[in-house]
């Protein structure tokens, strides 16, 4: 009797080790997820200016002053991905920049005729080394 004592013991011992395991990696997985995710957004200046993305800083009346992101960015506006597997965004506008800061040499942008076809990263630990936000302006 004590036998099957022990062994009834040491079966929930180990379904409760199990249960704790699966959690374990339930979490390392959506740590790893997090870990891996980016986001981005495009647009002319307008739409993200409309969206609250970017604003300008040190204008005078409107006119020049420097592209600035919102401190305040929600996630829900941007476009999420996995920096995994997106090493290309397609773009298709006649002229494209970056407002973001990425690694020069990280990414290039590609064209087809007179049109921006799209942003390939090149290399995705150097592009989104600086931030897991990347906003693109077309025009």
């Amino acid at each position: 009797a004590e036998s099957d004592y022990r062994y009834a013991e040491l079966i929930k011992q180990i379904d409760e080790m199990t249960l704790a395991n699966q959690s374990l990696v339930q979490s390392l997985d959506w740590y790893d997820d997090e870990l891996n995710t980016a986001y981005y957004k495009e647009g002319t200046y307008r739409e993200l200016k409309k969206e609250g993305i970017v604003d300008k800083k040190g204008d005078l009346f409107g006119i020049g002053g420097a592209q600035v992101l919102n401190s305040d960015l929600e996630p829900d506006n941007f476009t999420k991905i996995d920096l995994r597997e997106t090493t290309v965004i397609q773009v298709n506008a006649k002229k494209a920049k970056l407002v973001t800061g990425h690694e020069a040499g990280s990414y290039e942008f590609v064209k087809e005729g007179n049109m921006i076809a799209s942003l390939n990263i090149i290399d995705p630990n150097e592009f989104w080394k600086s931030s897991k936000y990347m906003v693109l302006e077309t025009r």
